[in-house]
């Protein structure tokens, strides 16, 4: 009879990626990334806008967001705006609705929020952020730029 041998220990995970969804990332496969979308709004009431990026070759992980007015210091972010966001093939959401909602964050645009589950993107992808201004606001040149952080993480080794 072939004597039993145990197995070798599991692999240190301890310098891993652990996403929202416990599941765990190699750090020599995977990398921190972000993705920056700027939405070019008008400051009139019900003015719209759009912004989009696309994704390099590799698939994202989605799992932080951050968003706020660009031409705004942390302190006078109001959050009076409304976002979409989506892909080329798909809505996030089916609404419009404000960045409090959708993600818990306070009008503080330098503070990062996790998502509940992680957005996972296909390699080339380009994601668009759309935006309403249900109000009117004073700018030079009678726009402003809402902008949004996709924080994640990037496969850099197959």
């Amino acid at each position: 009879m072939p004597e039993k041998t145990q197995n070798s220990a599991a692999p240190d995970r301890s310098n891993w990626y652990r996403l929202p969804s416990g599941r765990m990332l190699d750090p020599s496969k995977y990398r921190p990334m972000s993705y920056v979308i700027n939405a070019i709004t008008g400051a009139l009431q019900d003015n719209t806008g759009s912004g989009n990026t696309t994704l390099n070759n590799e698939p994202f992980i989605a799992t932080q967001v951050t968003c706020g007015i660009k031409e705004e210091d942390d302190d006078s972010q109001d959050g009076n705006y409304y976002v979409r966001l989506r892909d080329q093939n798909r809505y996030y959401q089916n609404d419009f609705a404000r960045p409090t909602l959708l993600w818990g964050s306070p009008f503080n645009s330098s503070q990062v929020i996790p998502l509940a589950v992680e957005i996972v993107y296909q390699g080339s992808t380009t994601i668009t952020l759309d935006v309403i201004n249900p109000i009117a606001r004073t700018y030079p040149d009678d726009q402003f730029t809402i902008q949004m952080v996709l924080i994640g993480f990037e496969r850099w080794q197959r």
